[in-house]
């Protein structure tokens, strides 16, 4: 049977396909972070871009993460711009195009900017670096994006956790 979304132009039928990437990697990374917590996607702070997926623990820790198919230069820089609100972000990316990034991994740990290196057929996570917890660069912007989580539906649960 044909696929529609063939029909559709590449840049927009290829985010389906780095939605279903980034679903598969958070899935497995939800089961192995024990951290408490919660998580959305598509988090949004003015000035700052749409992150991907964010994490927020109980001690209101936020964690940023930027998810590439191809792009990973786009990515990085986005992932760099989190953590303006966020005290770590990582890049994730797949295993085909790590290679590409190799050369880099020197310059991430420099900006402290995470990558994980995700295989989608084996479902194994090879976190090359892992940022250090830092402040984020701004703590007005960490404030306007806790503010911005209270008030989303999907993170009532951030008020027990926080105040726990």
């Amino acid at each position: 049977m044909p696929n529609p979304r063939r029909n559709l132009p590449v840049n927009v039928r290829n985010k389906r396909t780095e939605i279903l990437f980034q679903n598969k990697f958070l899935k497995l990374w939800i089961l192995q972070n024990d951290t408490p917590g919660v998580g959305g996607s598509q988090f949004a702070v003015p000035g700052f871009g749409i992150a991907d997926y964010v994490f927020i623990e109980s001690n209101q820790h936020i964690t940023a993460f930027e998810f590439k198919i191809s792009d990973w230069r786009k990515g990085l820089a986005q992932a760099a711009r989190y953590k303006c609100y966020a005290h770590r972000s990582f890049l994730v990316v797949p295993q085909a195009i790590a290679h590409r990034i190799k050369p880099f991994f020197k310059k991430l740990k420099e900006i402290n900017v995470g990558l994980c290196i995700f295989n989608s057929q084996t479902n194994i996570i090879d976190t090359i670096y892992s940022p250090k917890v830092k402040e984020p660069f701004s703590k007005n912007a960490h404030n306007n994006a806790l503010s911005i989580l209270n008030g989303k539906r999907n993170f009532s649960k951030l008020g027990k956790l926080v105040n726990s």
